[in-house]
């Protein structure tokens, strides 16, 4: 499967509706990931944990996290807008897998693999306490 096409097919990212609280804002973003395929997902991360400050020193990558079918697992909390990410399945028994991939390169696990840039900003977001989610969904 082309991966330009997977791309197209993967995301939809709607304009920004981030809900408020009764200070006018949410303190800070919880980043869901769902998987609506009919495979195992990998997925790797790369963002500013919630107890940092923000800045470009403060991105962190924390890998791997397996996405079942159909799961939906809250990954990290953060108060920046833009976090990275990587997914992949396993391979099959003809050696292909899917793959979710961007043009931004982190070092994870001894290689560097390519993220997605993502914004918190462009996600339709509801609010949950203090905190705006997000979810970012992954198709086939």
């Amino acid at each position: 499967m082309a991966k330009s096409i997977l791309y197209s097919i993967l995301f939809c990212l709607v304009a920004l509706s981030i809900p408020s609280n009764s200070n006018g804002q949410c303190d800070y973003y919880s980043v869901k990931f769902s998987n609506a395929t009919n495979k195992e997902i990998h997925l790797a991360v790369h963002y500013i944990p919630l107890d940092k400050q923000i800045t470009s020193e403060s991105f962190e990558s924390k890998a791997w996290y397996t996405i079942q079918p159909g799961e939906s697992r809250l990954i990290f909390h953060t108060r920046c807008f833009t976090f990275y990410w990587y997914a992949d399945t396993p391979y099959d028994r003809n050696g292909n897998r899917d793959e979710w991939r961007g043009d931004y390169k982190f070092y994870v696990d001894g290689k560097y693999f390519r993220f997605i840039k993502s914004d918190c900003r462009d996600y339709n977001a509801r609010l949950e306490g203090k905190a705006c989610v997000i979810v970012q969904s992954m198709s086939n």
